[in-house]
């Protein structure tokens, strides 16, 4: 893809702005200070190809204080002619319109345009283009120091291999949340397992006969019938009435010997005193005996009426006795029946509702076997691909490309007469190589100057391997020569121009300023109250 002309209007901090790139061509740097919009122009072209610019809402591009942007695009792919026009609005959605060859292309909406043009005509990839279009090394640490975790965002940065890393960022979450599903699973059967060997060791060592439900059912019938014959407080009725019958003539004859008695030791008190008890005249003692002989006949009397009330009760308390005795018994009989019948009938409904738990578990234990298999398989799928993308992938990219970076570093090194030679292994880790002993140099020997060299010519040589593989003409390095003394940034400059920016426009956004020596041409930005101007000058 060559692009040959840009018109942008109310882009950001872009005004009106139209470049001809088919007429600067070679080096060239873009000077101004931060936040004049020096990476603006790339991000327009960015946006005229794509239509989306990073996750910013589209909305955020037009110009403060605009309603509208505008923006055109003029460029040849796959052997077409293309033109691009695109507007933003802050209040509709934007618009575009795609010409192939001089016609018109139509559509539905302009996601399938979008689509058609990435897909047919484009003939670099999205991310290729993002990557290389505005290649930024602001906050550029030297890649000769560079730990493990820094040199794999470099790596995702400049070869493009950030969406393997989102890819395999996913998959590992993804792999977690298995593996986490996994344990839990586990668990959940183990628990499942245990709870079905507890119910079946149940159901097989504390069996109880139920066969004799049928007999203890039959008992109990018959103690019942039993305690119904029996009629305890009916016949226990019907004995108190009877002996009640029988005491009572005894105990009324019984009171009236009492009551007689009391009469006759009254008398004798009398006649003691010499008093006749009938008529009150004094009387001799000579009836005194016969008084006494009847009051100790009537003791007599009495006394045998109570043995025989005595008997009486004695004899029907033995009867009630025994009447409720045959109750007792008759009912702790059937007490023990029912706990029996109890325990056999507990037994059936715990053995139906264990049953019928033990075949929902182990219906519940297969399916989370089943489950666990899947999660499993899924699991072991995901960590195959984790580790393809986190180093099959990754390696076999960085193997590829490695070789290459290294005949360049080789071949520059060489140029500028360095007494050592530097090479990258497979982890992407700087090897110096002393020239004379052609034993390794450690890098932490080496000088400030000297990492500035060796960061240069790893840079110099990655961007040699990375544009010699990509049909782009435009190139934007940001903060590149940031932090390297002047001799370093010429000699940066001159192989830049060179070796890099043959047929192709390659900017220098950089906050110092640069040797026009080796300049083919600036573009000076100032930016006055949020709108930038831009003059372009050739050298």
């Amino acid at each position: 893809m060559r692009i040959s002309r840009v018109v942008i209007h109310n882009f950001k901090c872009i005004r009106d702005l139209s470049i001809n790139f088919e007429e600067i061509t070679g080096l060239w740097e873009i000077e101004g200070v931060v936040g004049a919009g020096k990476t603006t122009i790339g991000e327009a072209i960015l946006f005229s190809l794509f239509g989306r610019l990073g996750d910013k809402p589209n909305s955020s591009l037009v110009t403060w204080g605009e309603s509208t942007s505008k923006l055109e695009m003029w460029c040849s792919s796959s052997n077409h002619d293309i033109y691009i026009q695109r507007t933003i609005s802050k209040t509709y959605p934007s618009t575009m319109k795609v010409y192939i060859d001089n016609e018109y292309m139509t559509s539905t909406n302009k996601r399938d345009i979008q689509k058609r043009l990435e897909q047919e005509y484009y003939d670099i990839p999205k991310l290729m283009v993002e990557s290389l279009c505005i290649l930024s090394f602001n906050g550029f640490k030297s890649l000769s120091s560079m730990n493990t975790n820094e040199v794999s965002k470099f790596l995702d940065q400049v070869f493009g291999l950030k969406i393997v890393t989102e890819y395999a960022d996913k998959c590992n979450k993804l792999r977690l949340s298995e593996s986490s599903e996994v344990k839990k699973l586990n668990t959940q059967l183990s628990t499942q397992d245990r709870q079905l060997r507890e119910y079946k060791d149940f159901i097989e060592h504390d069996k109880v006969d139920t066969t004799k439900l049928d007999d203890l059912q039959q008992q109990k019938h018959n103690i019942e019938n039993g305690l119904r014959e029996l009629n305890t407080k009916q016949k226990i009725k019907e004995l108190m009435e009877k002996r009640n019958n029988e005491l009572q003539p005894l105990q009324k004859q019984q009171v009236e010997t009492t009551v007689l008695g009391k009469k006759v030791r009254k008398d004798i008190e009398m006649i003691k005193k010499g008093i006749c008890p009938t008529c009150g005249q004094e009387i001799s003692g000579d009836h005194l005996s016969e008084y006494e002989t009847n009051l100790n006949n009537l003791l007599s009397t009495y006394k045998d009426l109570q043995v025989k009330i005595e008997a009486i009760e004695k004899s029907y308390k033995e009867l009630i006795n025994d009447i409720e005795l045959k109750d007792e018994n008759l009912r702790t009989e059937l007490r023990k029946v029912d706990t029996e019948i109890s325990k056999i009938d507990n037994y059936i409904s715990q053995q139906k509702r264990f049953s019928t738990l033990t075949s929902t578990l182990q219906h519940n234990y297969d399916e989370t076997k089943n489950n666990l298999e899947v999660v499993s398989k899924s699991l072991s799928l995901s960590e195959q691909l984790y580790n393809i993308l986190t180093h099959d992938t990754r390696y076999r990219v960085i193997r590829t490309i490695t070789p290459l970076i290294n005949q360049r570093m080789l071949k520059y090194m060489v140029e500028l007469g360095q007494p050592y030679t530097i090479e990258l292994d497979e982890e992407f880790n700087c090897i110096v190589h002393s020239n004379s002993t052609a034993e390794n140099i450690p890098i932490s020997s080496l000088s400030t100057g000297q990492l500035k060299t060796v960061d240069m010519v790893i840079i110099l040589s990655i961007l040699d391997v990375l544009l010699s593989r990509v049909n782009f003409n435009i190139i934007f390095l940001d903060e590149l020569l940031s932090n390297m003394h002047e001799d370093l940034r010429d000699s940066m400059c001159e192989i830049l121009r060179r070796e890099v920016s043959r047929n192709r426009t390659v900017f220098l956004i950089s906050h110092t300023k640069l040797n026009n020596m080796y300049l083919d041409g600036h573009i000076h930005v100032e930016n006055m109250d949020g709108s930038a101007s831009y003059e372009v000058v050739n050298t």
